[in-house]
């Protein structure tokens, strides 16, 4: 497995040294889509993983009959749900703003109703400035027995549900009716790669089927866009299959594309960071412009995207930070009486980016009697806490931690408990930062990715026991605070940056990126 700084340094040397943007599949040059697989691909496991066969190759046309009836059950009920749940009344006032949720999006139980953090948060914004905002949204990710805020337009969740290649193939079987284009540059990209030692994970068969499956979402989403007229489209994270045809159909109508900043991305970021040799004309894949929340993202971005005249990177602020820390929004809280905690010298929160606890950190906690932990596992693996608490009774006899509330809260609750926090690399530890709370990295991605704020002593690097401890019962000789802010939460900024994106002439984007700080 490779590091993050490993990676972009492979990856580098494939855009130095092979025309990348020279592959192209029915005239869509499809880099962004492909570096996006092999950082999958690269950063998670072997180089040498097994190449992944076609549909074609896995089905004969009996199986393929029942697949597609298997999929139109799913399709139908999906269409029936849409039709119960979206408002036979529309507003016909002009929409604004779009935002698109992620698949599986994480939302936050807010006064009983389900607040999306990043596009409700937005929304908030739009509201007092009059613009009409609406969320898209995945019919498969609402469990329709909650209420949520705001305005959702509902997709067709069939895209998801039902596997389209399968009825491709079918066609193809009986009928031959169905014809795949050939990916220009493939064989040469092949060669390439095989040259440096890097097996690509899908077949040329496999990369055809999805691409279609991703050209056939955008005239989906076409229909949808068209239908709305949005002038401004906001995804929170470009570079899965959804967003991506997504921003190809705002691209056809000449929609605004944002990419709206959700978390960290720094220096090594696999999708964020160290494209080399960026056309001018940018990527259709990738949105027009890039809403930051602070310079030093911005900067990393803008090293890349202004090669471009496609893009524009906006320092905007963080929209959900600014409403949490300004008392805009009311989460549920609790104190440390909740859990007896005031007996304790210090209160830590772990917050893993995967289901696993290192060694020394779980010897720090086993050692650590004065400390008390609490446990977030990352939203991916929400699901893994009974794991995680079953490894933790076996290697830990005192109960000095707790995974209930830890993974139940808001974690903007949880920093207004804890004295410190430990991470690996994740976004959280800035975020920390605006209630005060200081970081102790515990990964070379961490050490990479946040060098600057380490070598401040804003954050701390380590993998040691003995001195995690040390610097947790003794953090004030080991932190200084932050001078300048990494997450702008200044109100006027978000609210200026908006009417900025929206109309390009509303303000000058010098002092807009300046001004604030």
């Amino acid at each position: 497995m490779l590091s993050k700084k490993e990676y972009i340094e492979l990856i580098n040397n494939i855009e130095t040294n092979f025309p990348v943007e020279t592959i192209t599949y029915k005239s869509l040059r499809i880099w962004p889509w492909l570096r996006q697989i092999l950082s999958q691909t690269l950063l998670t496991k072997s180089t040498s993983k097994p190449t992944q066969i076609s549909e074609k190759e896995k089905w004969n046309v009996r199986d393929l009959r029942y697949k597609i009836k298997d999929s139109y059950k799913a399709y139908y009920q999906v269409k029936k749900k849409i039709k119960s749940n979206n408002p036979q009344q529309e507003d016909k006032r002009q929409i604004d703003v779009l935002y698109l949720n992620t698949p599986n999006g994480k939302r936050e139980l807010i006064e009983g109703r389900y607040f999306n953090k990043f596009g409700n948060s937005l929304e908030f914004f739009c509201k007092k400035l009059e613009l009409n905002t609406k969320l898209i949204e995945f019919l498969a990710t609402r469990d329709f027995n909650t209420e949520i805020h705001g305005e959702t337009i509902y997709i067709d969740a069939s895209l998801a549900k039902v596997k389209i290649n399968y009825y491709w193939q079918l066609l193809a079987e009986k009928c031959l009716v169905h014809k795949t284009a050939e990916i220009e540059s493939w064989t040469e990209f092949m060669k390439f790669l095989s040259k440096h030692d890097i097996t690509f994970p899908s077949s040329h068969s496999v990369v055809v089927e999805k691409l279609d499956i991703l050209l056939l979402a955008k005239k989906e989403f076409y229909k949808v866009l068209n239908k709305y007229k949005p002038k401004l489209l906001f995804i929170n994270c470009f570079y899965y299959d959804w967003a991506f045809a997504m921003v190809l159909a705002a691209n056809k109508l000449s929609i605004k594309t944002v990419e709206f900043q959700h978390g960290q991305q720094g220096k090594y970021h696999p999708m964020y960071s160290n494209w080399a040799n960026y056309p001018k004309n940018g990527y259709n894949l990738i949105p027009s412009h890039f809403w930051m929340w602070g310079s030093e993202n911005a900067e990393i971005i803008k090293k890349w995207a202004n090669h471009s005249q496609r893009h524009e990177v906006v320092i905007a602020g963080n929209t959900w930070l600014s409403i949490n820390v300004k008392g805009k929004i009311r989460l549920d809280s609790f104190d440390k009486s909740n859990l007896g905690l005031k007996k304790y010298r210090k209160v830590v929160l772990i917050s893993l980016q995967y289901s696993v606890l290192p060694k020394f950190l779980l010897e720090a906690i086993k050692a650590g009697e004065h400390i008390y932990w609490l446990i977030r596992l990352h939203p991916r693996f929400s699901d893994e806490v009974q794991n995680i608490k079953k490894i933790l009774n076996e290697s830990i006899p005192n109960q000095n931690y707790e995974l209930k509330y830890a993974n139940q809260f808001n974690i903007y609750s949880l920093f207004k408990i804890v004295d410190i926090q430990i991470t690996f690399w994740s976004t959280v530890a800035y975020e920390a930062l605006s209630f005060g709370i200081h970081t102790i990295l515990i990964h070379e991605n961490g050490k990479n990715d946040m060098q600057s704020y380490i070598n401040q002593r804003i954050f701390y690097y380590t993998e040691n026991t003995e001195q995690l401890l040390e610097i947790i019962l003794n953090s004030k000789k080991y932190f200084k605070p932050e001078v300048v802010s990494y997450i702008n939460i200044n109100h006027k900024l978000i609210k200026d940056s908006l009417m900025y994106i929206l109309n390009d002439s509303y303000y000058n984007k010098y002092i807009l990126t300046e001004a604030y700080s």
